[in-house]
């Protein structure tokens, strides 16, 4: 039989690991490194002090009056060292932007500077756009339960897991963001999966070019690459069945009415009141207008990873089958990919 090497892939540098995938969770020697719950930087209590009442603020309509006395902050104050910092901003300034959007009677086109300013450059920074996305609302917006003697909590399962920051308040939208979580911790062992099929795929071509064609080699490949296959089934298998748990806690008609309309993006929203998308003032009416979707799972590098490991491609309805892949694609799954933390994103 073949053994596999190690990918040499330093997967530290890309902010990623075997043991928790995508999920921005370090360990350290005494526990694991969770997403920030507030910034420490007390120039920055102004926001986190909106975020502690939030809920409260939209549901009483008083968020875009306490969101225009902000004052408009420097991102000098964020530590450069310190992405976890960085995170928390983007997350903070992307509640507050959908909280003023959709917070009132009428949505509103028109983001103040004290928003958009500081977002415009702290998605810059994190290469992402400047609205709620996957990474804020699921990736960096998780926490545990208390652990008893540092038990080792298991984030797979959405019972271990609480928001930081919510728009509801509601156990509903807690339900709803961490069931994707715990989808991303149990999918993490995907990466090593892919990772090695591609190793011995390479491995095995390489030595059978060279030993013209050893039946013996060809043979071991497949039954590798069967079993890494048959693993990445049971993996898509134990996905499903967490994903089959948002019944339980996530009531459609609350997510529908409460959740969903906070969680929407300012593309082809024209029906729910802005045609022209969002302006992001910067200052004195400067800025830009711009046109974001929302929030979707679709931007999880998880579901990227398994769609281009096994050769998934999306097309939409309508489209021939003898298209090229590349056209059969919808704009969509174009899009949402560069959404993604572990993506570029061109403003």
């Amino acid at each position: 039989m073949l053994n596999i090497p190690s990918p040499p892939i330093p997967l530290d540098e890309f902010r990623v690991s075997y043991e928790t995938g995508f999920l921005p969770v370090h360990s350290t020697a005494n526990n694991k490194k969770l997403p920030l719950h507030r910034l420490s930087n007390p120039y920055y209590t102004p926001w986190e002090d909106v975020m502690t009442n939030l809920p409260r603020l939209i549901q009483s309509g008083e968020i875009r009056k306490k969101i225009l006395d902000l004052p408009v902050l420097s991102v000098n104050g964020l530590d450069a060292n310190e992405e976890a910092e960085w995170q928390r901003a983007y997350l903070v300034l992307a509640f507050l932007t959908h909280a003023y959007i959709w917070g009132g009677k009428k949505a509103e086109d028109k983001l103040p500077p004290s928003i958009s300013r500081p977002f415009v450059e702290i998605s810059a920074h994190l290469e992402l756009p400047p609205c709620a996305t996957y990474a804020a609302l699921n990736l960096w917006n998780f926490t545990t339960k208390p652990s008893e003697d540092n038990e080792d909590i298991d984030l797979t399962n959405p019972d271990n897991l609480y928001t930081i920051n919510s728009f509801t308040g509601t156990d509903d939208e807690r339900w709803f963001l961490v069931v994707s979580v715990a989808m991303e911790a149990c999918g993490a062992k995907m990466i090593r999966l892919v990772l090695d099929s591609i190793v011995t795929i390479n491995m095995t071509t390489n030595n059978t070019s060279e030993d013209d064609g050893n039946t013996d080699i060809s043979s071991n490949r497949n039954v590798i690459l069967t079993n890494l296959l048959n693993e990445m089934g049971k993996c898509i298998d134990e996905l499903g069945h967490i994903l089959e748990r948002m019944y339980e806690r996530n009531d459609p008609m609350t997510f529908y009415h409460q959740i969903r309309p906070l969680l929407a993006g300012s593309k082809n929203m024209a029906a729910a009141g802005l045609p022209n998308g969002m302006f992001y003032d910067t200052g004195d009416n400067n800025g830009r207008w711009h046109q974001y979707s929302g929030g979707s799972n679709a931007q999880s590098s998880l579901v990227q990873l398994i769609d281009i490991a096994l050769g998934i491609q999306h097309i939409a309805s309508g489209e021939v089958s003898d298209k090229t892949g590349k056209d059969q694609r919808t704009a969509f799954m174009k899009v949402t990919p560069l959404w993604s933390p572990f993506w570029s994103f061109e403003n």
